[in-house]
């Protein structure tokens, strides 16, 4: 049994935590970012979950590197590798399957990418018995049960080197953590949730700088340098995260084409829109069914769903104009809240498309 003098319970039920834990949550944030009060909102939510959870201590908001205040020359010379060659990783083999993925990054991201850093250096600072949780201010959880199974894997990594990312699909129900490089060859889909020890921390940072990609690619790229060493990379499973911007709850200010792959509603009328485009032909009945799906979704007017929308006109009713229609709205909405807009954004390359001739 826990000495009562050292440990207490946590909110509601009879689980056991030290009473001064050395865990620590650090929030990546952008005061700058277009939806900024609702983030705000969330990171209040956050704060209540750690508190649940058994921490102490309340969220320390990471945002020291806005993207207005970094000096894009000065900023690129400083933190930033362009180069096809890194003399950090051995294994060129590596690099260049990495290669394809290096593109000139928006000051948006290189933001991200270094507020996450300096979240990792803040953990390498702390106690060796110290825990790391790092979130992004768009993740959604159940607030029922993510707290107690936040405070379980803290206390199952705790001591060890280890980064668990808590926020990944991984396969199979089981629960507890897998390895990382069982599921994921390469890099994470997204790094909005992540448990990680001091130990842990320190390891990377030895490889974190300069920044080569956007930071779920880079951490990935990263975390490969570390594959010959001590480091432990893990998923918690099931994930107790998910990335908003994923889901459709707000937008990401960092990918140039973030489609909602974390909600049901888009997956099913993806699903049935490339379903029924495969036939090439005009197809109504497919048409109607995919607007009423969408119609129906709690996130129907995210600029991801109107854009799906504008492709059932354009490629199940045959009507062009009407698809313009729609990609200029996601596109204008796209804008409007300030995300990362580029050649690789598919509203700004449907939009482009729908003021060609109709394709056959």
């Amino acid at each position: 049994m826990p000495d009562p003098d050292e440990r207490v319970p946590t909110a509601n039920r009879g689980v056991f935590l030290p009473k001064k834990m050395a865990t620590k949550t650090f929030v990546i944030h952008s005061r700058e970012n277009a939806v900024s009060s609702m983030r705000t909102r969330r990171i209040d939510a956050i704060a209540e979950l750690v508190s649940r959870a058994g921490f102490s201590a309340k969220p320390d908001v990471v945002c020291e590197f806005e993207a207005s205040a970094l000096n894009t020359r000065d900023a690129v010379n400083k933190y930033v590798s362009y180069a096809d060659s890194d003399p950090g990783m051995p294994d060129r083999a590596v690099v260049d399957a990495y290669a394809p993925l290096r593109t000139n990054m928006h000051l948006y991201q290189l933001s991200c990418a270094m507020n996450h850093v300096e979240a990792l250096r803040r953990v390498a600072e702390m106690r060796e018995d110290g825990v790391g949780v790092i979130l992004e201010d768009d993740v959604e959880f159940d607030p029922s049960t993510c707290h107690e199974r936040l405070a379980d894997v803290v206390r199952e990594v705790r001591g060890k080197e280890e980064l668990c990312f808590l926020g990944l699909p991984a396969a199979g129900d089981e629960a507890g953590r897998r390895d990382f490089w069982e599921v994921f060859r390469m890099f994470p889909p997204s790094v909005e949730s992540y448990v990680v020890t001091p130990k842990a921390a320190r390891a990377i940072l030895k490889h974190a700088l300069p920044i080569r990609y956007a930071f779920h690619v880079h951490l990935g790229y990263t975390l490969q340098k570390c594959r010959d060493g001590p480091l432990a990379v893990t998923i918690a499973c099931p994930g107790l995260f998910v990335d908003g911007s994923k889901a459709g709850s707000c937008l990401s200010s960092v990918l140039p084409n973030n489609p909602l792959v974390y909600s049901g509603d888009y997956a099913a009328v993806l699903q049935a829109l490339q379903a029924a485009s495969a036939n090439g032909t005009v197809d109504v009945v497919s048409a109607d069914r995919c607007e009423a799906l969408i119609g129906a979704s709690k996130v129907g007017g995210h600029p991801q769903m109107v854009h799906l929308l504008g492709r059932v006109y354009a490629e199940l009713r045959g009507d062009n104009e009407k698809a313009r229609e729609l990609f200029q709205a996601a596109y204008a909405e796209l804008s409007q809240m300030k995300t990362f807009i580029n050649h690789e954004t598919q509203v700004l390359r449907d939009l482009i498309r729908s003021h060609g001739p109709p394709v056959a």
